[in-house]
């Protein structure tokens, strides 16, 4: 099915949902009777139908779709660009799970999101400079994020640089990301 054919197949389904009901007649959310198909409503389709952030396995293929419809009202959304760029990783596409994130990057103002994405792309391609590199470029636009310490502190271990790992990993806990008595902090940081 090419594009045009499955943003036909949505509207037809969201047509053909009965009026009032917030579910077409596949189960699915459908805007307000009245109201337009928005990127919105389908960066969260595609989110719902992928299960993202959830341990359950989603639709991805229907997800992407989702996603793609979004990006057809608006090519630099840089939601529904890190989302494609997730279902992308989960469908075992990191090429074209990088192009998508440059893409966010290249298209949107600078944001740690998009960053902290290309981060674990590299890491998944074995590009563990470069992951680092974009763990900093994040750091450096949210210092509010434990998470991204906690991945520099980590991978500066990795690195063979305990201390600076470690003064990484106390940062994350400092900002409430990690426990005072992580597993990490008692066993590297000894």
């Amino acid at each position: 099915m090419n594009k045009t054919t499955g943003i036909l197949i949505l509207l037809l389904i969201a047509a053909c949902a009965p009026s009032g009901t917030q579910e077409d007649i596949l189960g699915h959310s459908t805007p307000p009777a009245g109201e337009p198909i928005t990127e919105d409503f389908y960066i969260y389709m595609a989110v719902k139908t992928g299960s993202l952030g959830l341990d359950s396995i989603g639709n991805y293929p229907l997800a992407l779709q989702y996603i793609d419809s979004a990006l057809s009202l608006n090519a630099k959304n840089p939601e529904a660009l890190r989302i494609k760029s997730e279902l992308y990783l989960l469908l075992d596409q990191p090429a074209e799970a990088l192009e998508t994130i440059n893409l966010c990057i290249l298209k949107t103002p600078p944001e740690a999101p998009g960053y902290l994405i290309r981060a674990g792309i590299y890491l998944v391609l074995n590009k563990r400079d470069s992951a680092l590199a974009d763990y900093y470029r994040a750091a450096g636009l949210d210092p509010s994020d434990g998470r991204i310490w906690e991945a520099i502190g980590y991978m500066e271990f990795d690195r063979g640089n305990k201390a600076d790992g470690c003064g990484y990993l106390k940062k994350a806990r400092d900002l409430g990301y990690l426990p005072g008595n992580s597993f990490s902090d008692s066993l590297l940081c000894l």
